[in-house]
């Protein structure tokens, strides 16, 4: 049994369960409509399970090593990750490569990494496992699993912000408000 975290958890299902809501009532030419720096809606959501999965991966590996060590808490990741006026660019390996073309092809990408996720996220059986492994991220340096799992729904509300920005926008060449 793990040792998985369940405001986390439930964090995360909520920013994935408002990301649906969001989403699932665009229509479908909307979701290809690329914005100013190239991606569509179904682009960040491709982005986004590329993401997970890459964690999710990382999670197993460093939980396999074993490689214990003093990890701080990043104190100000929450605010960091959601700030939108900092641009980052997603690594190419991280980028979507435009395999994603439907809003349902979207959804079963997205729950495949979510159960990668969730299934290595629950084999963590301790605390000490939670804040004494973690590997680098390039921005944020070396992140504990627990810190790691907290990123991910951060991550997904900075896409969810882009995603409404870029709905708005289409809204307003459209005339709709």
């Amino acid at each position: 049994m793990g040792c998985l975290g369940g405001s986390m958890m439930t964090r995360h299902e909520e920013v994935r369960q408002t990301l649906w809501n969001t989403v699932r009532v665009v229509r479908e030419d909307d979701l290809q409509v690329e914005n100013a720096a190239g991606w569509s809606i179904l682009s960040v959501l491709e982005h986004l399970a590329v993401v997970e999965q890459h964690i999710a991966r990382a999670m197993a590996r460093e939980l396999e090593s074993k490689n214990f060590r003093d990890i701080p808490v990043h104190p100000s990741l929450a605010e960091a990750v959601v700030d939108r006026s900092r641009k980052v660019a997603a690594p190419e390996a991280l980028s979507p490569k435009g395999l994603v073309r439907t809003l349902d092809q979207a959804k079963e990408t997205l729950q495949a990494s979510t159960q990668l996720l969730d299934k290595t996220y629950l084999s963590v059986a301790s605390d000490e496992e939670l804040d004494q492994l973690g590997f680098r991220h390039p921005l944020f340096g070396v992140l504990s699993i627990r810190q790691w799992y907290d990123f991910i729904a951060l991550h997904e509300l900075r896409h969810l912000a882009q995603i409404e920005e870029m709905l708005k926008i289409r809204n307003e060449a459209k005339g709709w408000e």
